[in-house]
């Protein structure tokens, strides 16, 4: 069963690292620091919490026929991922932008080829 509890403890880890960036490297003022540290932390807490629920759920009955899930692959977590870069990347420069928009074409073609593979599979 995919909970897609990884995704959202790894978004709240690299909200934390970004935090500890700004603030070490870049020289964060407290407030911004403030919401994105706790917005990390909140996402990495959701995670973890969802994951120990969800094993002690027991025994859950599965889906009846084929499922596919394509809401919580590498590449539908790409695609948030890239659009925050290439945000930055408006702001600060070409070193930010063009990778991110390159990370959100990867993930918007990888979505694109799992719901056509979902389709398929599901026929």
């Amino acid at each position: 069963m995919s909970t897609g509890v990884a995704p959202v403890t790894a978004w709240g880890g690299i909200l934390l690292v970004v935090t500890a960036l700004g603030v070490l490297v870049f020289g964060l003022d407290w407030l911004p620091a403030l919401l994105l540290g706790t917005a990390g932390a909140g996402a990495a807490l959701t995670g973890i919490v969802t994951g120990f629920a969800g094993r002690r759920g027991g025994d859950a009955p599965g889906p009846v026929g084929p499922s596919v899930s394509p809401d919580s692959s590498l590449a539908s977590v790409l695609v948030p991922i890239g659009g925050a870069l290439a945000l930055v990347g408006s702001v600060l420069g070409t070193a930010f932008l063009w990778p991110g928009v390159g990370l959100m074409a990867l993930g918007f073609g990888g979505v694109v080829r799992e719901l056509r593979a979902a389709r398929r599979r599901l026929r």
